[in-house]
């Protein structure tokens, strides 16, 4: 008969999940909450602490405890309490209201999807309460006129009201208030506990008085504005006077706007009062622009000239020599009736910007056309009918190049969008009329638009329908050579989740069209999103063998392959090492890739230092376990778990020059040994021989860094049971090699 079993012990209420008796089970999460005889949170501090009261393991298991300081819910996760406390009598010791509690309970957990693990949840009630007292704390925002106010006990069955001394009051557990004048108040809190009855009330004297601050600090602007700002400005109640020579302005704020008319260093005098209560004044000189009159740029196309100020926020006045004017905030256009030699007058309207003055020259005939031709990669030919300037100069560029004559030659030096401009100049060499060309030139030399996007690789890394998501990750340009067959990492680019990038990726400047290429990407350590998605290649395979090639031009959206661990009980693990002359030699870093039986990604994980890698918390199925090294091809295990086989934990790859084997599976022998044991082990080591064991064996103890430490020769004919005296070695992980003259086996062995 199945038996199911739940607990409720004495005055200590424990809810905990129930399963049948004699099923599998582990804890490896244990949530406490100690509340008192009303299920309020405790204020007290508490001990727990857990010891195993089984009489087989009673011995060997001390207590394990965790301390908490704080009168929230607690969580204990450690890997001891799922080795040690499954299906167990344990003893739980806790302290609360300065007392000490022991509980003896035999416990079981129940196991499945919707529990999301195994986990033990206990709610602990101690036969104490929170004491009834008003004590409080608060703090005053002078300026603000504000107190906030916070009692010490807030969890309990309390009613709290405020008194704040000038006729107010509120019923609320956090008091906060703002006064409506300075003084002095009495603050007050009453504090009632409903369930026992009792009340207790406490009062402060507080203290509201506003500084006066006259500290302020400028900031100086174009065409001679400077924005002041008085440190005290975002407080109401305070009234600003600000003096600047014999003008004095009050406005009542704490921020001031001043246009002064010469540079230079000027006095401003801030008074701040609070009436009735303080009053204060500073003089600081305020270095300060002068006021020019200046332009931006002007242009002339035949007879038509055009004027941008560089101010777009004043009025101009412009003369333009042939005795007539406009008025114009902006810029502003004039065509003349003739040619000739101008002098334009512009004028800032503000009264104490200086003048500018410009010299133009307007011509009857003008005429600035070209023509271009490819002169070469990275290079063009420019030509006119006359001897005239080209101007050169990239959209994104201010520098301009310029060069002189009827034909001329320029070698752009990178990729970009340019603007050739030829100028017409009269015999005064001012420039009379222009007339411009854009060109376009890709990283590898070549003209015109339809080239331009040739020679590049691009696109967009999603995950899902949208990139959005994303924090940081890393996208790989990678050479491959067909003939010699190998992969090498070229270049790569790192993207963040900002409008700069947003996921978009480019590789320029690939000029040599027999090339091909693969593009891999993969989230960075760190990112938010980096155990959800297995490094990917284009187009959605997570190895290098399945990968898209590419030529020198791509426009592609990379989709990342997503993993689908559903999470259960199982366990996959083993080693990366390191073959030919390094035997056992740790490899780290290195890409180790996990499929179901159909082939869908569930996780990856890269090795340790130790060339270790894992994949828990697994649910049951058949699985299989392969290396991803660019050029490399892998062997895979194939691995089922099951209630019976929960874990996989040796399951080793050997990494050689030009392929990845697994280790267990190319030579394994597992007929040598029927059993070695302790694992892990102390002084001695017991290995019990099968029959098919051959007459002469060699045992060898190598570290994980493949260093060979200890070697034994055996014969297992005349012996069915070895022990091998191990004191020697120190503490640590070893690999033992059993090797006879058919093949070898590896085993993983613990020493403490």
């Amino acid at each position: 008969m199945k038996k199911f079993l739940c607990i409720l012990f004495l005055g200590v209420l424990s809810t905990l999940f129930c399963s049948q008796s004699g099923a599998q089970s582990r804890i490896y999460k244990i949530n406490f909450a100690l509340t008192d005889q009303y299920n309020y949170m405790l204020r007290d501090s508490i001990f727990f602490s857990f010891r195993n009261t089984d009489s087989s393991t009673t011995s060997n298991n001390p207590y394990t405890s965790v301390t908490r300081y704080d009168n929230y819910s607690s969580v204990y996760d450690s890997g001891t309490v799922a080795t040690n406390y499954s299906d167990s009598m344990i003893t739980i010791r806790y302290k609360a209201c300065g007392q000490w509690f022991t509980l003896d309970t035999f416990f079981r957990t129940f196991q499945n999807q919707w529990a999301h693990g195994w986990y033990l949840s206990m709610h602990l009630m101690a036969p104490c309460v929170n004491p009834c007292t008003a004590a409080f704390n608060f703090y005053i925002q002078q300026n603000a006129l504000k107190v906030q106010a916070y009692p010490e006990y807030s969890s309990g069955p309390f009613t709290y009201h405020w008194y704040y001394g000038d006729g107010v009051d509120a019923s609320i557990k956090y008091g906060e208030h703002t006064y409506a004048a300075p003084g002095n108040y009495t603050l007050s809190l009453v504090i009632h506990d409903t369930l026992n009855q009792c009340k207790d009330s406490v009062a402060h004297v507080i203290t509201i008085s506003p500084q006066c601050n006259p500290s302020f600090y400028a900031i100086s602007g174009k065409y001679g504005h400077s924005n002041i700002y008085a440190n005290n400005n975002a407080y109401p109640g305070f009234q600003h006077t600000w003096v600047i020579g014999d003008s004095v302005y009050s406005n009542g704020g704490g921020t001031f706007s001043y246009r002064f008319g010469a540079g230079g260093f000027k006095p401003i005098k801030h008074i701040v009062e609070y009436p009735g209560h303080c009053k204060d004044s500073v003089t600081v000189n305020v270095s300060t622009q002068s006021c020019q009159t200046e332009i931006q740029s002007h242009s002339i196309l035949f007879r038509t000239l055009t004027i941008q100020p560089e101010n777009n926020v004043d009025t101009f006045k412009y003369e333009f020599g042939d005795g007539t004017f406009d008025t114009a905030v902006g810029p502003v256009s004039h065509t003349y009736n003739w040619s000739n030699t101008f002098q334009v007058k512009i004028s800032d309207l503000h009264q104490y910007c200086y003048k500018k003055y410009l010299s133009v020259s307007i011509s009857q005939n003008c005429s600035g056309n070209f023509g271009s031709q490819v002169d070469s990669l990275y290079k063009m030919k420019f030509f006119t009918t006359h001897a005239t300037p080209f101007v050169v100069r990239r959209i994104i560029d201010t520098n301009n190049d310029t060069l002189y004559g009827d034909t001329v030659s320029y070698y752009f030096s990178s990729r970009g969008q340019y603007i050739v401009q030829n100028q017409f100049l009269d015999s005064l060499g001012t420039v009379v009329c222009t007339n411009s060309d854009y060109i376009l030139m890709n990283s590898c030399g070549k003209f015109d638009y339809q080239q331009y996007w040739n020679n590049m690789i691009h696109g967009e890394v999603r995950f899902g329908s949208s990139n959005s998501s994303y924090d940081s990750l890393i996208v790989y340009l990678i050479e491959y050579d067909s003939v010699a067959g190998t992969l090498t990492g070229v270049d790569s680019t790192i993207l963040y989740s900002n409008p700069n990038d947003s996921g978009y990726f480019a590789f320029y400047q690939l000029c040599d069209s027999t090339k091909i290429y693969l593009v891999k990407a993969a989230l960075l350590p760190g990112s938010g999103m980096y155990g959800n998605y297995l490094p990917t290649y284009y187009n959605q395979s997570a190895s290098w063998s399945g990968a898209s090639r590419l030529g020198t031009y791509g426009n592609f959206a990379l989709n990342m392959l997503a993993g689908t661990n559903l999470g259960g009980p199982g366990f996959i693990g083993g080693y990366i090492s390191q073959g030919a002359n390094k035997k056992f030699k740790p490899l780290e870093g290195i890409q180790v890739n996990l499929f179901d039986d159909n082939d869908t990604p569930i996780a990856f994980d890269l090795s340790d230092v130790n060339g270790y890698y894992e994949f828990p918390s697994l649910p049951y199925g058949t699985y299989r376990v392969t290396v991803e090294i660019m050029g490399k091809p892998s062997d895979s295990y194939m691995i089922t778990l099951s209630a019976t086989n929960e874990k996989a934990e040796a399951q080793d790859f050997e990494v050689n020059s030009t392929y990845v084997s697994t280790i267990n599976t190319a030579v394994h022998v597992p007929e040598l040994a029927g059993r070695i044991y302790p694992n892990p082990a102390k002084d001695q080591l017991i290995i019990e021989w099968s029959e098919q064991a051959e007459a002469s064996i060699t045992l060898r103890f190598y570290s994980v860094h493949g260093q060979l430490l200890a070697e034994y020769d055996l014969d297992p004919k005349t012996e069915t049971t070895s022990t091998l005296n191990i004191a020697v070695l120190p503490r640590g992980m070893y690999m033992l090699q059993i090797e006879s003259g058919t093949g070898q086996s590896i085993h993983r062995i613990q020493l403490d």
